[in-house]
Formats: structure tokens, C-alpha cells, sequence
């Protein structure tokens, strides 16, 4: 059993857990899931491309985000997204639309 009591703070009215992304991968480290130090919580270079995301227009910023940082970020985020699920590549090519 894993003690989450650490995170009650975070808890709404009915219990469930309110956690940021730095919180999450933290979870889940105490929850025996040894990749959480990989994907994110020591990984550098992805919360950097985060980081430029979260202040551009396409998040909480008013900063565009240049081409190359979110192709940069696309690929890093299928990379890891993958080790979650490996069909990702297949999924995302049912999801895809027809052309005309």
C-alpha cells in the first residue's frame, strides 16, 4: 500500500486529487513507477519545452512558440507517451481525418 497522505492538501471536496504535473509524476513515483524520473521529473530538456509552451499563446503565455519548439516538444511527448502506449501510432492513425 502506498502512503499518499502527503498529497491529501491537494484533495477536493469529494476526495479526489487536485495535482499539477510535477505532483503527478511524483504520484506515481510513490506508487512504484521507476520511469516517472525519465519521462519528467528529471528529464531537463522536456520541462524546458514545457516551460516555452506554457508561456506561449497556446497555453497560459502571450509568447508565440516557434515551429521548431513544438515539433521538438511533439516528438518528445510521443516518445514517452509510447512506453504508456505502445499503440499510439495506430491510434492515432484511426484518428486521423480522410481527405477528400
Amino acid at each position: 500500500k502506498v502512503d499518499i497522505s502527503r498529497y491529501e492538501e491537494y484533495a477536493d471536496e469529494n476526495g479526489r486529487l487536485k495535482l499539477g504535473l510535477e505532483n503527478k509524476f511524483k504520484l506515481l513515483k510513490d506508487m512504484g513507477w521507476e520511469e516517472a524520473d525519465t519521462v519528467y521529473l528529471e528529464n531537463k530538456k522536456l520541462k524546458n519545452l514545457l516551460k516555452k509552451r506554457n508561456s506561449s499563446i497556446l497555453a497560459h503565455g502571450l509568447e508565440p512558440v516557434e515551429k521548431d519548439t513544438a515539433k521538438e516538444l511533439f516528438d518528445a511527448v510521443n516518445v514517452y507517451a509510447k512506453i504508456v502506449l505502445p499503440e499510439l501510432n495506430e491510434l492515432m492513425e484511426e484518428a486521423r481525418f480522410p481527405k477528400l
